[in-house]
């Protein structure tokens, strides 16, 4: 184990109890590398809080201490943005035991959940009580909302309902201090003063913890449809949403474009891949469109 105070490691065992505290190589294994594999750190151990207050004063030691935290969602990014370094003296926090939605209000059409909320549960919450959360991509099984926020993921339905800034309403933030920033706000037209949600989306924890958000919901559509297309060129693939925004913007769910050596490299080296098209082409547009309109 690299060389850490034990008196830290005992009184940040304290605070977050048998089941916050991993230091076994075994369990700290899977924290230390990315998704593929391109990136391996040390730590000594990953703390893992089970509320906002856990988390409050565990930044409040380490700030004190002077040691280096590292936030870590569901370990899905592809850039090695939540691997601790090779020195062995940060420590990775993970907030995976936060992961309980707080509220829903299909009226309303919000969400709060915390940040260890699984992207794909916060999808089905939102179904059962009739709402959708539209945020989706291949990650949504492991990825969790404080990672999506702190990245201002996109994904698949980007062009209609906007990467993960527009769907959030408020944040509830453990600053770097350990103070506990609370704005968990409903309001749609809130006007009042800067915007310092903001500030935290899209910055990666390096400006605090997202540790709750409110998030907005939609209507589930009643009808869908997906198409794939050959195009003559890029040129023809943007006059073709174009055409489609411009009979009705609101329907347009998403609209992906991909070359045709692409496909072809999906169709020959992805077990059981198939393009269903009569004849291959050197562009190929995807386009999921739906309405939830009676």
């Amino acid at each position: 184990m690299p060389d850490i105070q034990t008196p830290l490691l005992d009184r940040l065992a304290a605070i977050l109890g048998p089941r916050g505290i991993l230091t076994d190589p075994a369990d700290l294994a899977p924290h230390l590398s990315d998704w593929r594999m391109l990136y391996t750190g040390r730590t000594p151990c990953v703390l893992r809080p089970a509320s906002t207050a856990e988390l409050a004063e565990v930044v409040k030691l380490c700030a004190a201490a002077g040691t280096p935290l590292v936030p870590q969602g569901g370990n899905t990014s592809m850039v090695g943005g939540g691997i601790p370094d090779e020195t062995g003296r940060q420590m990775v926090v993970s907030l995976a035991r936060m992961n309980r939605v707080r509220d829903i209000d299909p009226l309303d059409m919000t969400m709060t959940a915390e940040a260890g909320v699984i992207v794909k549960a916060a999808q089905d919450v939102a179904a059962n009580a009739g709402c959708l959360f539209p945020l989706s991509f291949g990650g949504e099984g492991t990825a969790t909302i404080g990672g999506v926020l702190s990245t201002n993921a996109g994904g698949n339905t980007t062009v209609r309902y906007g990467n993960a800034r527009e769907l959030m309403l408020g944040l509830e933030v453990v600053l770097p201090d350990g103070q506990i920033w609370n704005g968990l706000r409903r309001l749609r037209k809130d006007n009042t003063g800067y915007a310092l949600r903001h500030l935290f989306v899209g910055a990666e924890g390096t400006l605090g913890f997202i540790t709750a958000a409110v998030l907005r919901l939609f209507a589930r559509p009643r009808e869908s449809e997906v198409a794939l297309c050959a195009v003559r060129d890029e040129e023809a693939a943007l006059a073709l949403f174009r055409r489609f925004r411009d009979r009705d913007e609101t329907a347009v769910r998403a609209f992906e474009y991909m070359s045709g050596t692409g496909v072809g490299f999906y169709a020959r080296f992805i077990e059981g891949g198939s393009v269903p098209l009569a004849e291959p082409g050197d562009h190929v547009v995807l386009v999921d469109l739906a309405s939830s309109r009676p």
